[in-house]
């Protein structure tokens, strides 16, 4: 769906908002922010390594994951301590930044990733023993910006589009990231791997975000999650079903991976009625929705 005259980008963001809110779920994807030319230096966190303490275990945590049999447990400062006899005793891994960790999952025993503050991203290969820096709030800023930059220029809201990713290059890598999950489900189009070994949760009543640069597979991923694509291994679920078994999947998760796949002659009130007539919701929901966006 493109916007109209007045509407824009602004408008076109409100009516994908408002397509996902018209069930009662609400699937909320955000893509990597993006780049410059005057990018600004890596905040100190970013380039310094955490501190070794033989009090580690002692530390701030945020979350403790599995790999295999083996505890992970992330926090404060870039604090990442492993664990292979239940909890009894810990050892600390060499991180290389120091800003405060806040999620952490494995795909397997060895493969494993990290979020945190600055828009950092970790992966290890080895269960957690030692972390490489995979992307940060400044590579993240530069993918926006560049992906904005790319749009057509006759693209309604391009140049707002440039100017708000221009925005995230020049704050820096000043934005968390809160969440991340991988879990082994791979596809493939005429023998080429597009997805291998990824799994992530969207947990209720947080954003969870896809990081990557155009061709990484994120709209793969997600066309595998709501059945549109069947993945060659592994197994994709909305609230522990799959996407084709739910009863009414509209009512559970909000989905809108193509904006041409909605006229653009349509208003938004149109475009939530046919929605709330599929769904089978109360007719009262589409004004509702209008009033969350102030359309």
């Amino acid at each position: 769906m493109r916007g109209t005259g007045k509407e824009g980008m602004d408008g076109l963001r409100r009516r994908r908002m408002l397509l996902a809110g018209a069930g009662l779920g609400f699937l909320q994807v955000v893509f990597a922010p993006a780049a410059s030319q005057a990018a600004p230096a890596l905040p100190g966190p970013l380039r310094q390594p955490a501190g070794m303490t033989p009090r580690a275990a002692r530390g701030f945590l945020t979350r403790v994951v599995r790999a295999g049999d083996r505890l992970v447990a992330v926090g404060e400062r870039g604090l990442v301590v492993l664990s292979d006899d239940g909890g009894r005793q810990w050892r600390q891994a060499r991180v290389p930044v120091s800003v405060t960790l806040t999620s952490a999952s494995f795909a397997d025993g060895r493969q494993g990733w990290i979020a945190g503050h600055s828009g950092v991203v970790l992966h290890t290969t080895d269960g957690g023993e030692s972390w490489a820096i995979q992307t940060d709030g400044v590579a993240l800023a530069k993918a926006a910006l560049a992906q904005a930059q790319g749009l057509p220029d006759s693209a309604a809201g391009r140049e707002r589009s440039i100017q708000q990713a221009q925005r995230l290059v020049d704050e820096g890598a000043d934005k968390p990231l809160l969440s991340i999950c991988f879990a082994d489900a791979n596809s493939s189009y005429g023998g080429n791997t597009v997805v291998h070994d990824i799994s992530f949760t969207a947990r209720s009543g947080r954003v969870t975000g896809f990081l990557g640069p155009n061709g990484a597979g994120k709209s793969t991923s997600m066309r595998m999650m709501v059945g549109l694509m069947t993945p060659t291994e592994g197994s994709a679920t909305v609230n522990g079903r799959r996407f084709a078994d739910l009863p009414n999947p509209g009512r559970e998760v909000g989905v809108m991976l193509d904006a041409s796949a909605q006229h653009a002659g349509r208003t938004g009130r149109e475009i939530l009625t046919i929605a709330q007539q599929i769904m089978d919701v109360p007719a009262r929901r589409v004004a509702e929705m209008l009033e969350v966006v102030s359309l």
